[in-house]
Protein backbone atom coordinates (compact mmCIF):
# COMPACT_ATOMS: atom_id res chain seq x y z
CA UNK A 1 0.00 0.00 0.00
CA UNK A 2 1.19 3.52 -0.52
CA UNK A 3 0.96 7.06 -1.81
CA UNK A 4 1.89 8.34 -5.26
CA UNK A 5 1.91 11.70 -7.02
CA UNK A 6 2.49 11.44 -10.78
CA UNK A 7 3.16 13.83 -13.62
CA UNK A 8 0.71 11.87 -15.82
CA UNK A 9 -0.79 8.38 -15.99
CA UNK A 10 1.56 6.88 -18.62
CA UNK A 11 4.07 4.26 -17.36
CA UNK A 12 7.16 6.49 -17.82
CA UNK A 13 5.83 9.51 -15.93
CA UNK A 14 7.79 11.40 -13.30
CA UNK A 15 6.51 10.50 -9.84
CA UNK A 16 7.06 10.56 -6.09
CA UNK A 17 5.91 7.39 -4.29
CA UNK A 18 5.97 6.14 -0.73
CA UNK A 19 5.16 2.47 -0.05
CA UNK A 20 4.88 0.00 2.81
CA UNK A 21 5.49 -3.52 1.52
CA UNK A 22 5.39 -6.91 3.27
CA UNK A 23 8.86 -8.13 4.07
CA UNK A 24 10.64 -5.04 2.69
CA UNK A 25 9.39 -2.24 4.91
CA UNK A 26 8.91 1.35 3.79
CA UNK A 27 10.41 2.78 0.59
CA UNK A 28 10.54 6.22 -1.04
CA UNK A 29 10.68 5.81 -4.81
CA UNK A 30 10.70 8.51 -7.45
CA UNK A 31 11.36 9.24 -11.09
CA UNK A 32 12.87 12.71 -11.45
CA UNK A 33 11.83 13.21 -15.08
CA UNK A 34 9.52 11.56 -17.60
CA UNK A 35 11.25 8.53 -19.12
CA UNK A 36 14.14 8.40 -16.64
CA UNK A 37 15.02 5.56 -14.26
CA UNK A 38 13.41 5.39 -10.82
CA UNK A 39 15.44 6.13 -7.68
CA UNK A 40 14.90 4.13 -4.47
CA UNK A 41 15.53 5.07 -0.83
CA UNK A 42 14.83 2.40 1.78
CA UNK A 43 13.00 3.51 4.88
CA UNK A 44 12.44 1.65 8.15
CA UNK A 45 12.18 -2.14 7.91
CA UNK A 46 8.73 -2.22 9.51
CA UNK A 47 5.49 -3.92 8.51
CA UNK A 48 1.92 -2.69 8.54
CA UNK A 49 0.32 -1.01 10.23
CA UNK A 50 2.45 2.03 9.49
CA UNK A 51 1.56 5.67 8.82
CA UNK A 52 2.89 7.25 5.61
CA UNK A 53 3.24 10.96 4.79
CA UNK A 54 4.28 12.40 1.42
CA UNK A 55 4.64 16.19 1.51
CA UNK A 56 4.85 18.42 -1.55
CA UNK A 57 6.14 21.99 -1.46
CA UNK A 58 6.37 23.24 -5.03
CA UNK A 59 8.52 20.61 -6.74
CA UNK A 60 10.12 19.40 -3.49
CA UNK A 61 8.78 16.05 -2.19
CA UNK A 62 9.60 14.71 1.27
CA UNK A 63 8.67 11.24 2.53
CA UNK A 64 8.01 10.33 6.18
CA UNK A 65 6.71 7.35 8.15
CA UNK A 66 5.79 6.48 11.72
CA UNK A 67 4.46 3.42 13.55
CA UNK A 68 1.84 5.09 15.75
CA UNK A 69 -0.12 8.35 15.78
CA UNK A 70 1.78 9.53 18.88
CA UNK A 71 5.25 8.83 17.47
CA UNK A 72 7.26 11.57 15.74
CA UNK A 73 7.51 11.41 11.95
CA UNK A 74 10.75 9.86 10.64
CA UNK A 75 12.09 11.53 7.49
CA UNK A 76 13.04 8.97 4.82
CA UNK A 77 14.18 11.29 2.07
CA UNK A 78 13.53 14.32 -0.07
CA UNK A 79 13.92 15.10 -3.77
CA UNK A 80 13.06 17.69 -6.40
CA UNK A 81 10.69 16.38 -9.07
CA UNK A 82 9.04 18.71 -11.61
CA UNK A 83 5.38 17.66 -11.47
CA UNK A 84 2.86 19.72 -13.40
CA UNK A 85 -0.33 20.91 -11.78
CA UNK A 86 -3.70 19.43 -12.79
CA UNK A 87 -5.14 18.63 -15.22
CA UNK A 88 -2.90 15.56 -15.37
CA UNK A 89 -2.50 14.89 -19.02
CA UNK A 90 0.54 14.62 -21.16
CA UNK A 91 0.99 17.32 -23.78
Amino acid sequence: AGLMIRNHNLPDGAHASLFATPGKGVAFQRRRADGSLSVHTAGPAVTAPVWLRLVRSGNQFTAYSRRTTTEAWTRIGSDTIPIRSAPWRRT
